[in-house]
């Protein structure tokens, strides 16, 4: 092989019957370059076909899984044609993810009708051409995916939102006014010999327990000698069981007493005199047991679950939580931790924040971001009629349907998806992690996690769409 084809190869100037250099003369020694282009192109073939067969068996290890904010990395997934079975786990949130159905008909549609999916592009196009204020809403997708939907909100003059922003804003909200200090999955796991959930019990995180607070081994704390503890009613308290059968205490109160309930512990834990019997519907005393542990505790953390705050002036919640481990920072270490990110909730705050400065719920329409945490809300933009077309992206889960409205919507989303009103475009979506590759940022948000593609099932990322998207506008 000449110097002039190595050239041309690196180029793509490839001829018909081989390479031309660059006096336009023939090079007569394409027939090794031609043997090497059809090799890799046979090689590629057979992957998508080993991925595409119905009977093949594919086997892929260290998956991380996209269902939850904890996004579990140790996943054992077989692959057969378009099925994916979960090999090593139950849990229930991998399980429905990877292992739901995949729908015989996945063709995008206008107005319920099957089209080809250029089709379906330009006229998701043509819709946010023509709207004055697009919402771009949902947002269930990865890094890529927010970075390309973000760029066409920029361009058209829209407003961003996730489907789980309610949840974000109450931590936001307590984080700019009070500020807070946090800590990381890797940091519970191998420090914390206290653990407090406050509303919550991190079922929605199945693996949580089991990953995190019973891990097998851990840098500076014996796992299974940790303090549980559970702030609030209904709270199912069984995963909290030290794997020595050690039952974690349990303090029951109504969930919008809980900014009480953390402030009692605050003025206990500083000594102040206290002349009720209960607090926030709790008994002062079991109040008083919690505060001795947390004073004796090297490392207390504090683990609130956003979604579930789901009450007026829920904030207040995080706000109390932060101000106890501001406190207790004074002589020792102390954190508190938000356990959501579901629905790529945390890779739409990271995206957003690091490209525009500001978290969610943004306008872009004055030609900058201006950002506004209850204005913005998509509640009260489709219900004060602020926007005029909606573009809803939902790939994680058929269940996170757009809500019903009376302007042009175009859906984004994963294929089973079943709508009472068919939206004007609905572009069937591949899901990350299963259907192409991709980063989604974990809960704590320290490391974005890479996905692996374990089928071939002709299903486009989100990205892709809106890079389409972008370049028909």
């Amino acid at each position: 092989m000449c110097k002039n084809c190595v050239n041309f190869i690196s180029q793509g100037k490839v001829g018909d019957t081989g390479f031309r250099n660059n006096s336009e003369t023939l090079c007569f020694r394409p027939n090794f370059l031609l043997y090497a282009l059809f090799i890799l192109t046979s090689l590629d073939y057979m992957t998508r076909s080993i991925m595409n067969s119905s009977s093949t068996k594919t086997s892929f290890t260290k998956v991380a899984c996209p269902f939850c904010g904890i996004h579990c990395d140790d996943l054992e997934i077989t692959a057969t044609g378009n099925a994916l079975q979960v090999k090593n786990t139950t849990c229930f949130r991998a399980v429905e993810g990877f292992e739901r159905h995949l729908p015989a008909e996945i063709s995008p549609r206008i107005n319920g009708e099957p089209v080809a999916l250029d089709k379906a592009i330009t006229k998701a196009a043509n819709i946010i051409k023509k709207s004055g204020t697009p919402l771009f809403a949902g947002l269930g997708t990865d890094v890529s995916g927010h970075r390309n939907i973000l760029q066409t909100a920029d361009k058209v003059g829209g407003i961003v939102d996730h489907v789980l922003s309610e949840g974000i804003m109450r931590n936001i909200l307590a984080l700019s006014d009070r500020g807070w200090i946090t800590t990381t999955l890797t940091e519970i796991r191998n420090r914390a010999d206290l653990v407090v959930f406050v509303g919550t019990d991190a079922t929605e995180h199945p693996r949580f327990h089991e990953r995190i607070l019973w891990a097998k081994e851990a840098m500076f704390v014996a796992p299974a000698d940790r303090e549980i503890v559970y702030l609030g009613k209904k709270l199912d308290t069984k995963p909290g069981i030290s794997p020595k059968g050690k039952k974690p205490m349990s303090i029951p109160c109504d969930i919008s007493e809980l900014s009480t309930i953390m402030n009692t512990l605050t003025a206990l834990i500083e000594d102040k005199p206290l002349q009720a019997k209960k607090a926030g519907g709790a008994k002062v005393t079991d109040l008083k047991k919690l505060a001795d542990k947390i004073i004796t505790a090297e490392y207390a953390v504090f683990i609130w679950s956003p979604p579930k705050l789901n009450f007026p002036n829920a904030e207040l919640v995080v706000g109390a939580v932060s101000d106890l481990v501001r406190k207790l920072t004074e002589t020792k270490r102390a954190a508190g931790f938000a356990l959501g990110g579901d629905d790529g909730a945390a890779s739409a705050a990271a995206v957003c924040a690091w490209q525009t400065g500001y978290p969610l719920r943004t306008n872009f329409s004055q030609g900058y971001p201006d950002y506004n945490p209850s204005r913005y809300s998509t509640n009260e933009i489709l219900t004060s009629g602020q926007a005029d077309a909606l573009v809803w992206v939902s790939t994680f889960t058929s269940n996170r349907l757009p809500p019903e409205s009376n302007i042009p919507t175009i859906v984004i989303g994963e294929p089973g998806m079943k709508f009472k009103t068919m939206p004007d475009v609905f572009i069937p979506a591949g899901t990350p992690g299963i259907d192409h590759v991709g980063k989604i940022v974990r809960v704590d948000s320290v490391v974005s996690l890479p996905m692996k593609q374990l089928r071939n099932a002709g299903l486009p990322s989100v990205a892709s769409i809106f890079d389409r998207i972008y370049q028909a506008l």
